[in-house]
């Protein structure tokens, strides 16, 4: 594989594992509440994951 693949698409995965689980749903409403301290704190460790992406895969 593309080593240039491999770091878009950890680049991506990064974001979007981090997000899981900042929200919940309600069904009985149908009201999705996202936790704006969770997805802070998972805003901040996808921009960790991706610096350590980029400094390790990176341009030189």
């Amino acid at each position: 594989m593309n080593p240039v693949y491999l770091r878009m698409a950890l680049y991506t995965l990064a974001i979007v594992l981090s997000s899981l689980g900042i929200g919940t749903f309600d069904p009985e409403v149908g009201t999705f509440t996202i936790d704006l301290e969770q997805a802070a704190i998972a805003l901040a460790g996808a921009g960790v994951l991706n610096a350590l992406v980029f400094w390790r895969w990176g341009k030189k």
